[in-house]
């Protein structure tokens, strides 16, 4: 669900390969999360051989959900760190930022 959050409504066979599950286990996934409402299934635009999944609003305030209690988890973790503390943070973050591929 993070990731049709995070990339928008795709093919299960595109969410099986970047959640690097196989696409009958992602058919298994999308057929529980949909008979639970937090996916849908749409007809794909230029292609009717193909559905599209996608965030239900349900499935979409889940996600906001869990998102915003590890932001306030987080925020209260940092809130106790020295500045000292935070200086190093913010500089570990910016090596590992150096270390990743770029994004689009």
């Amino acid at each position: 669900m993070t990731t049709l959050h995070r990339e928008g409504p795709m093919a299960p066979g595109a969410l099986a390969g970047l959640e690097r599950v196989t696409p009958p286990s992602m058919s298994r996934i999308v057929k529980q999360l949909t008979e639970a409402g937090m996916i849908t299934r749409q007809p794909h635009p230029s292609d009717g051989r193909i559905t599209v999944v996608a965030l239900s609003p349900a499935g979409a305030a889940i996600v906001d959900g869990v998102n915003e209690a590890r932001h306030q988890w987080l925020t209260t973790q940092l809130a106790q760190l020295t500045e000292s503390d935070l200086d190093v943070l913010r500089h570990a973050v910016d090596a590992i930022e150096a270390l990743l591929p770029q994004r689009k």
